[in-house]
């Protein structure tokens, strides 16, 4: 996915970088190029008279896209005397003038400057609150906020992280002003830029621009599957429907060997024989193949004796059937020596609560799409926030009433059971499913 079209489903966008490092001209570069600001609202935690001293610097730079997108632009600043008002000025007034300015100023995209001296004042529940809040109206308004905000702030800024559908850090890098995607929950396909600001123009250009030249002869690498299992079967061809990596399946069949000695980059191998067999093993040493055999043995658990010998007859790696899909991908992608899986998934945010259906249904879609693996679960519990709490790395979910519609990433439903045992609380099961036997999202938040 490029950055234009991750921008264009995202609606809670953060820029966090140093003071004074450009955060502001960054975000006001994005509306210019990506998220087709019609009306732009501005509110700043400085006030005025500071305000208009960063405005110079801005123009100064002459670059004429930025200077005509603020002239068009309706600026709101907090007052001069904000230190001393703000200790009165709980959470739900902050948002309700903020709400009353977005909707005077009919703007569909709103920049947040130095949202931290606007909240720095209240204690760490009410900021929840409040950027829960500010989520939801975003989301279900359909328009963007773009919030900028200082590192120092670190408590602000991992709330902030939880919610934000795309996080930026600007930073400074030898000669080069650097923007990385922290994290995204529609991961671009570049995760590193370069931030140009040359005379009367300034640019977002992909940090590495020289792409290696695609040889037409070269040959993808090979994974071949022998398993009779469907479900494994289904499972791969989810997981490398995008990839460079080219799946081939065959069953225990008489062309098995031949498909094996045309000596692919990797092999796993699984029969529904719970007895150790090496005859593949055999075959690649017989005829000094170079492929890596991955082994998933037909059992629940593996003895330390079965994993010697397979290892000494030449395995690569030996699995039990209900292996650890994290860890089955983690052998998998040093075997073919390409991150064809992890690099999508280290740029999904931190556990995050999606407040919209639809978009909670278009993430979910994407994952489909790009063969990320979640299990989706609903289930029905009067104490949602006691589940939420026990939430891992990555998950997403969407509420609904006393529903909790989750998708556990990177696990296999036969393992979920592991993951309610951390569930102290009553629950109903109202539905699993696996994101590979999942032809219709559009009904599973009802």
């Amino acid at each position: 996915m490029t950055l234009h079209q991750s921008l264009a489903k995202s609606n809670f966008l953060l820029i966090e970088g140093d003071k004074k490092i450009g955060k502001f001209t960054l975000a006001l570069y994005l509306c210019t190029h990506f998220l087709q600001s019609q009306k732009l609202l501005i509110l700043s935690g400085l006030d005025k008279r500071l305000f208009q001293k960063r405005l110079k610097i801005l123009h100064s730079l002459t670059i004429p896209s930025l200077d005509t997108l603020l002239q068009k632009s309706t600026i709101l600043n907090v007052k001069s005397t904000y230190d001393i008002l703000k200790f009165q000025y709980g959470w739900d007034f902050l948002f309700q003038d903020i709400k009353k300015a977005i909707e005077d100023s009919e703007a569909n995209v709103v920049i947040f400057h130095r949202i931290g001296l606007m909240l720095e004042h209240l204690d760490e529940e009410d900021v929840k609150i409040f950027i829960e809040k500010m989520a939801s109206f975003f989301e279900s308004n359909g328009k963007k906020a773009l919030f900028t905000l200082d590192t120092a702030m670190q408590s602000i800024k991992e709330m902030m992280e939880n919610y934000a559908d795309i996080a930026f850090f600007i930073y400074n890098q030898e000669n080069d002003k650097i923007v990385e995607i922290k994290n995204s929950i529609f991961p671009s396909t570049y995760q590193k830029f370069r931030f140009i600001l040359t005379n009367k123009a300034v640019v977002l250009q992909p940090y590495s621009t020289i792409k290696k030249q695609s040889n037409p002869t070269s040959i993808k690498k090979r994974l071949l599957l022998i398993t009779p299992d469907k479900h494994l079967q289904k499972l791969h061809r989810f997981l490398f429907k995008k990839s460079s990596i080219e799946l081939e399946l065959t069953t225990n069949s008489d062309d098995m060997i031949m498909q094996i000695l045309t000596n692919p980059e990797v092999i796993t191998y699984h029969s529904h024989n719970p007895q150790l067999d090496t005859k593949i093993c055999n075959i690649i040493q017989t005829n000094k193949l170079t492929t890596k055999l991955i082994y998933l043995v037909h059992k629940d658990f593996i003895r330390y004796e079965d994993r010697m010998i397979a290892t000494k007859e030449g395995c690569y790696e030996v699995l039990p059937q209900r292996f650890i899909f994290k860890e089955y991908i983690m052998i998998l992608e040093r075997a073919l020596e390409e991150f064809f899986y992890s690099s999508l998934i280290q740029q999904l945010p931190n556990f995050k609560e999606i407040t919209n259906c639809k978009k909670f249904l278009e993430v979910l879609q994407y994952y489909i799409d790009n063969g990320i693996l979640f299990t989706f679960v609903a289930l029905k519990t009067k104490n949602k926030e006691a589940i939420i709490k026990t939430i891992r790395n990555n998950d997403i979910y969407y509420m609904k009433e006393d529903i909790i519609y989750i998708a556990f990433l990177n696990i296999l439903q036969i393992n979920i059971e592991n993951v309610f045992k951390k569930f102290h609380q009553e629950y109903e099961i109202i539905t699993i499913r696996e994101a590979l036997e999942i032809e219709e999202i559009r009904n599973l938040c009802e």
